[in-house]
């Protein structure tokens, strides 16, 4: 993807974040709406406004949900194509690297040639030693029995509301 690609996923990708702060903000005033709209239906016969905010509370959560799942699946297209540097600020993309031993007795003779200390093959140890090696030596770890697999977790910030929305301290937000 050109830099020109990347830096429209950003913009993009900053624009969801915008969007989820302003609906995280609806979702709370709506839930509080609602809970207000029960004490009031409590002392009356009327339940119809409490349904109708709680209703509508519940679909502005989902919402929420929707533009997050969003958020983290372009977070991380944007981390694999461009960097983590290049994420806007609220997400973080988190990775982790985690090995699989797929051929037991290879992975074993291996050890015992490159590892002499290691007389049977423990999978942990062996992870543990194979991610302590310095990344060119992990390249000359055989691939036909271990395998790699990088995961990826976005953590969106909580904090979105002030981040991207800028609201006078002593007001409160509207929609």
């Amino acid at each position: 993807m050109s830099e020109q690609g990347q830096g429209m996923l950003s913009i993009e990708l900053a624009e969801l974040l915008t969007t989820l702060a302003k609906a995280r903000v609806l979702a709370e005033q709506a839930d509080l709406l609602a809970e207000g709209n029960k004490a009031l239906a409590q002392q009356t016969p009327e339940w119809d406004a409490y349904a109708a905010s709680k209703k509508g509370a519940e679909g502005l959560a989902g919402q929420v949900t929707d533009l997050e799942t969003t958020i983290r699946g372009q977070s991380l297209a944007l981390a694999r194509l461009a960097g983590k540097t290049a994420l806007p600020r609220g997400v973080e993309v988190v990775s982790r690297m985690t090995f699989e031993i797929t051929d037991r007795p290879a992975a074993t003779a291996w050890a015992k040639v490159n590892m002499p200390l290691t007389m049977t093959l423990d999978a942990k140890a062996f992870e543990k030693a194979v991610k302590a090696l310095p990344e060119p030596e992990q390249q000359t770890v055989p691939g036909t029995f271990l395998a790699t697999n990088e995961l990826g977790q976005v953590r969106i910030s909580s904090k979105l509301t002030e981040l991207y929305l800028v609201m006078p301290k002593d007001e409160p937000p509207t929609a």
